[in-house]
């Protein structure tokens, strides 16, 4: 099965830019270049809304979205806001701490979608991670989140805006022995760190891309991406696809 996963879409309200950049335009590009090749899912990793969650563009996107006539998923990012979130897809489950976290399972096959939206997980999430860990029968597992559960070696994200729970949330990874491929955004940029058991694959942003080098917070450029994710039963390919960004 073909996943595709974007992330980080930062989606401002009608006539709003930043960074001079047309956002709206750039992810009804993306929508186009994904039409255009086979796919069975979409995942959207978070971070809808440009500063802060907003119903309009919530609505908006749900549009575009549903257009598409495929089943998508999706996880909040820590410019979104989880109750208007889940108001407005309403196929979202808003659990504990008004928190979007659920599992689907596909073919035998298990998804874990995360919310981290608050720059760490609730107790009660970690509770509930650990206990479908415990419980999957598959080989492996493809967990969704927003942040990478690990410091990505990207000095400006990893010093000030990486998550916070981060370790906790390893140790529980850690517990079983089932291979996870974990597929994250909130970095913008495109990196993978390969642990034991863990494959953790950032997919760049809808917006820009931040320079992997400085400490201090850089533009690196204006493309834009999306990731496919192929999925076998021994077998998980991943392969980031970019266009160019619209500016104003």
């Amino acid at each position: 099965m073909i996943f595709i996963f974007i992330t980080d879409l930062h989606t401002g309200q009608h006539g709003e830019f930043a960074h001079n950049i047309d956002l709206r335009q750039n992810f009804l590009d993306t929508l186009a270049a994904i039409e255009e090749q086979p796919y069975d899912y979409l995942v959207i990793g978070g971070d809808l809304c440009l500063f802060e969650g907003n119903a309009e563009v919530y609505q908006w996107q749900k549009e575009q979205l549903d257009r598409l006539a495929k089943p998508y998923f999706i996880i909040p990012g820590n410019h979104d806001d989880t109750i208007t979130l889940s108001e407005l897809f309403d196929h979202l489950p808003l659990v504990g701490q008004a928190e979007i976290y659920y599992e689907v399972l596909i073919d035998r096959q298990t998804f874990l979608f995360l919310d981290t939206a608050r720059g760490m997980t609730s107790d009660l999430q970690k509770i509930w991670l650990r206990e479908r860990l415990a419980e999957c029968q598959s080989e492996r597992v493809t967990i969704f989140m927003h942040h990478p559960p690990a410091l990505m070696g990207v000095p400006h994200m990893d010093q000030r805006h990486a998550l916070k729970d981060r370790r906790e949330i390893i140790e529980i990874l850690n517990l079983t022995n089932i291979h996870k491929d974990i597929f994250c955004g909130h970095y913008h940029v495109q990196k993978s760190v390969f642990m034991d058991r863990i494959s953790i694959h950032v997919t760049p942003s809808l917006f820009f891309q931040i320079d992997q080098l400085k400490e201090e917070f850089a533009v690196d450029h204006l493309n834009i991406a999306y990731n496919v994710i192929e999925l076998r039963e021994d077998l998980m390919t991943t392969s980031v696809h970019y266009l160019q960004g619209n500016l104003i």
